[in-house]
């Protein structure tokens, strides 16, 4: 990942917003939203690393998904990727 430097005060302080604003985002949100009430007595950053695994699946296969538009002849492709996930379910079922 690269490296990212702020230079002048505003862009300081406007960095400090931000990371004021999303703590405390993450601090109300189990309480203003039912769905992660779970998450009350939790701090900050275990609130914000448990949304980000729930929701990264879904971000790494939207990704994914994007990629495959992209790609001119996609058709082989999207056959292995459906090779291989009917290939784990076999192996799922003959568990």
């Amino acid at each position: 990942m690269e490296e990212y430097r702020i230079r002048s005060k505003e862009g300081i302080e406007r960095l400090m917003n931000l990371i004021s604003l999303s703590y405390s985002a993450m601090t109300l949100l189990p309480y203003s939203d039912e769905s992660f009430s779970e998450y009350q007595s939790a701090s900050a950053q275990e609130t914000r690393y448990e949304i980000g695994q729930q929701i990264q699946p879904d971000i790494i296969l939207c990704s994914f998904g994007r990629f495959l538009e992209t790609i001119k002849n996609c058709s082989a492709l999207i056959k292995v990727v459906e090779d291989y996930i009917l290939s784990g379910f076999r192996k799922f079922q003959k568990l």
